[in-house]
């Protein structure tokens, strides 16, 4: 493990919070984890992103054109976990966004432009992101309540307005 994922399973594996989100399932206590619209209304609100509301590809949970890439967003709503459980939650959702990404890309064909994996993570048992963003084997793992730390890694002209909005419109169902 690189010293970045090692410092991610530290992080990971101290909850940020005590109180826990559940909600009741018979006489069994079930973490809450759904994730809700609301965690992805800070990617919808980037200047210069062209959100696609209901993109083509359902194994994603949001597509965007960001002005360097399209972004594959995978999210996440943490509730409160003790022990081992972080960190082995936050290696799948690494997987799962990295394989979405992939799988995208694939779909779209060798001359699409670039498809990045990014994980948004919110919840009360997110881990704390010191910089709001780390990268992660490929994968922008970012704080989906504190975009204005990240958004700017998506902002180099790669792609100009008018070929976001193309790539938009094409992306949706």
């Amino acid at each position: 493990m690189t010293r970045k994922a090692d410092a991610m399973s530290s992080t990971l594996a101290q909850p940020r919070t005590t109180f826990s989100a559940t909600r009741l399932r018979g006489r069994r206590r079930i973490p809450a984890v759904p994730v809700a619209t609301d965690d992805l209304a800070a990617v919808r609100a980037i200047p210069g992103w062209q959100v696609v509301e209901r993109s083509a590809f359902g194994f994603v949970d949001q597509v965007a054109v960001a002005p360097s890439a399209i972004v594959a967003i995978t999210a996440r709503h943490h509730t409160p976990l003790q022990g081992d459980a972080h960190v082995q939650r936050a290696w799948k959702a690494i997987r799962d966004a990295k394989g979405s990404a992939a799988l995208m890309k694939q779909m779209l064909g060798p001359d699409s432009p670039e498809v990045t994996p990014v994980l948004v993570l919110s919840g009360p048992g997110a881990p704390e992101l010191e910089d709001g963003h780390m990268l992660i084997k490929g994968v922008r793992v970012v704080d989906g309540s504190r975009p204005h730390l990240w958004a700017h890694l998506f902002n180099a002209p790669n792609l100009d307005e008018l070929e976001q909005r193309r790539l938009a419109r094409s992306l949706r169902v």
